[in-house]
């Protein structure tokens, strides 16, 4: 097995085993989970520096095409989020996601720095990496990519899932139509920082006021 494939197969297992399956949020889990991210985010940074830096590279020289897409992109993404919850409203749910909830545990663990840093810039370079890097490319050799990009977002939806009920289900909804947009995003440009950047900015400004609360 060469470098990169181990490289990959570690991302793939890494993930899965520390994000997939939930373990109680507690002081101990969080510091476990912070880490895991920072780790899985190096390793990604490793493996795929080559499409970064091509990708970044296509931003600076392409600055009004870059922000014109993000402009779009992030009118998009509101979109979906805004579809995603009138569902929520129609199923009349007023419970509030315990992925959202975990936040508050989180805070008294960590300083507000610390937790915008992992969970609003590293999280969200780690998933975008793993559900539309890796998950939709792979699919996509074998499935219709518009189908790889449904089972991408289903799981990215599925991962904020904090217990198997109606209710949960319905509360990731807008993950799951922001991650349909996202993975579409990613399909047309070919390019892994434009979803990362819309996954960054909404995981930066959903943070600031669960941290301010």
């Amino acid at each position: 097995m060469n470098k990169k494939k181990l490289l990959l197969t570690l991302y793939i297992v890494g993930y899965v085993l520390f994000f997939s399956f939930k373990l109680p949020i507690s002081a101990p889990s969080a510091l476990v989970s912070m880490t895991a991210y920072l780790v899985l985010f190096i390793i990604g940074i490793i493996l795929y520096q080559t499409i970064f830096l091509k990708n970044l590279n296509w931003l600076a020289h392409n600055k009004l095409k870059s922000l014109f897409i993000l402009a779009l992109g992030w009118m998009g993404d509101l979109v979906a989020i805004t579809l995603g919850s009138v569902v929520i409203e129609g199923f009349g749910v007023t419970e509030t996601l315990v992925n959202d909830s975990n936040i508050y545990l989180v805070k008294q663990a960590f300083s507000p720095f610390i937790i915008i840093v992992i969970l609003g810039i590293i999280g969200p370079v780690v998933e975008e990496l793993f559900y539309r890097q890796i998950l939709i490319t792979g699919f996509s050799k074998y499935i219709p990519s518009w189908f790889a990009i449904f089972l991408s977002s289903f799981f990215f939806a599925c991962v904020h899932m904090h217990a198997l009920t109606i209710n949960e289900f319905l509360l990731v909804t807008p993950h799951f139509f922001s991650g349909v947009f996202l993975g579409f995003l990613y399909k047309k440009t070919d390019n892994i920082l434009f979803p990362t950047i819309l996954h960054i900015f909404g995981n930066v400004t959903g943070l600031i006021p669960l941290l301010m609360n």
